[in-house]
């Protein structure tokens, strides 16, 4: 079955000279793992380009029931970034939140209000003035449609006001020491959940 729908990169994965493995979270069906053909050569640097960590693209794919790796035919920005395309620490950030939802979104379950907010998500991480915070609020605002949600104000002010959408000022440590709660805490209600490899890199860049 043919199909056209928009979806969130979570993971561009290098199998081979000719073969890439595109892991996305779809609008249509959930999490899905697609083989790319022929992006790792010198010509395929747009298309490379436009599947960076959280970019929002439109694809078209081939679907056959019951496979875990489908077929894609074209993808696209569908969101043209201004400016996370080029900020390392908007791409850092970017990368952190695909690779959370790499480890955490593992069924191929379609749910739309989880879609709409992380296109919103996409948006906000190009547009905000002050990015610093967006992983917070980010990994707050995931537990309600992973069905984690804690008592937030019981613990602690502060992660409250980032599941609320808001962004107080945070000196370095105090965000390193909250993200490490929040990486813990998930670490305890997900079976498997492993701490993203680029934590350590988006720790540096927020002085």
């Amino acid at each position: 079955m043919q199909i056209r729908t928009e979806a969130i990169v979570l993971h561009l994965q290098h199998h081979s000279d000719r073969i890439s493995i595109l892991h996305l979270y779809t609008r249509e069906s959930g999490r899905m793992a697609y083989l790319v053909y022929g992006i790792n050569g010198k010509r395929a640097h747009a298309q490379r380009a436009a599947l960076q960590p959280f970019s929002l693209v439109e694809i078209e794919a081939v679907h056959h029931a019951g496979r875990t790796m489908q077929q894609l035919s074209k993808a696209h920005l569908s969101y043209v970034p201004q400016q996370s395309g080029s900020d390392i620490r908007r791409r850092t950030v970017g990368m952190f939140m695909a690779e959370i939802l790499l480890r955490t979104l593992t069924h191929p379950l379609a749910d739309d209000y989880l879609f709409a907010w992380l296109r919103q998500m996409v948006v906000e991480l190009d547009t905000t003035p002050h990015p610093e915070n967006l992983h917070l609020q980010f990994m707050t605002g995931l537990t309600d449609f992973l069905g984690i949600t804690p008592d937030w104000e019981r613990e602690d002010a502060v992660l409250q006001q980032l599941a609320d959408g808001e962004s107080p000022v945070l000196s370095r440590p105090q965000r390193q020491q909250l993200l490490d709660r929040l990486c813990r805490y998930y670490a305890a209600q997900i079976d498997g959940f492993q701490t993203p490899a680029s934590l350590a890199v988006l720790e540096e860049l927020y002085d």
